[in-house]
């Protein structure tokens, strides 16, 4: 219980960027990701799951976060590989979707050794047919958040059609 509070508080806190750097300096990215990891072989409360992946979106996004993976790329690709492996395995959906939101942060210019190196769009696309495979059809919960999920990749992983953006509309 104490476990659930304390990341319920620290994802709140992560809101602050000024927080952000003492978490980083703290190991928490690791110590999130090991407890990610953890819950898919070990029953792990659904609560600190949430709340746990929510706070390393939280981290991952910052500006201040971003800049010390890109002096870290080492680390950035070890992060980056560690996600692309969890996203295959049995996890929350909500976990899932944290994940998805820390990769698309990983997967911009400023990364794109790392992307390079973790095959980062094939395994993407990879993810985005495995998972459209997934059977559904006898839960209306599962199947909205399948849609979701994909939903979430289009609109991360995909480019948009630049011809599109830049003519004119009459």
């Amino acid at each position: 219980m104490l476990q659930r509070f304390c990341l319920a508080l620290l994802q709140k806190c992560s809101i602050k960027e000024a927080v952000v750097p003492t978490f980083i300096e703290h190991d928490m990215i690791n110590w999130l990701m090991n407890l990610i990891r953890k819950s898919t072989t070990t029953k792990i409360h659904q609560f600190s799951l949430d709340f746990g992946s929510a706070l390393l979106a939280n981290i991952i996004h910052t500006g201040s976060t971003l800049e010390y993976l890109e002096r870290n790329i080492t680390f950035a690709q070890h992060l980056m590989e560690s996600m692309l492996k969890l996203i295959r395995d049995n996890i929350q959906v909500s976990v899932l979707m944290h994940l998805l939101i820390c990769l698309s942060y990983l997967s911009k210019d400023q990364f794109k050794v790392v992307v390079e190196n973790c095959n980062f769009v094939e395994r993407i696309s990879e993810f985005v047919e495995y998972y459209s495979q997934i059977n559904t059809s006898e839960n209306e919960g599962a199947e909205i958040d399948k849609r979701t999920v994909l939903d979430l990749c289009a609109h991360m992983f995909h480019p948009k059609d630049s011809e599109l953006e830049n003519s004119e509309t009459m």
